[in-house]
């Protein structure tokens, strides 16, 4: 009874949910950007460029979130909620953006 109510957030989860989210986040704004680019006169390279290196970062940063959320996850007598978020919203960026990218480029055939 009392290690259930030792229990703490582990940091490593905390640090998944903040990671895992912050790439939602960015994968969305490069999203509504590449919307108002081609809505205002179609997309440049230097936009496509910008918007390509976006989307390497947003990966990057969605591995690193899904890696830090299975330690999370794995961690003994702490508490799992920040390191589940965290995958869910890694699995998630990583699903919409490949949603993104076949749409993409099933949109220039």
């Amino acid at each position: 009874m009392d290690s259930e109510l030792a229990a703490k957030h582990s940091g490593i989860g905390i640090a998944s949910f903040i990671i895992s989210a912050s790439s939602l986040i960015i994968l969305v704004a490069l999203f509504v950007f590449i919307l108002v680019a081609t809505a205002s006169g179609g997309l440049r390279k230097n936009i496509e460029l910008g918007a390509g290196l976006g989307l390497i970062l947003t990966w990057l940063l969605t591995v690193v979130g899904l890696g830090l959320g299975i330690a999370g996850a794995m961690v003994k007598n702490s508490k799992k909620v920040f390191a589940v978020l965290g995958i869910v919203f890694s699995a998630s960026t990583i699903v919409i953006s490949a949603a993104l990218i076949v749409l993409g480029l099933v949109a220039r055939s």
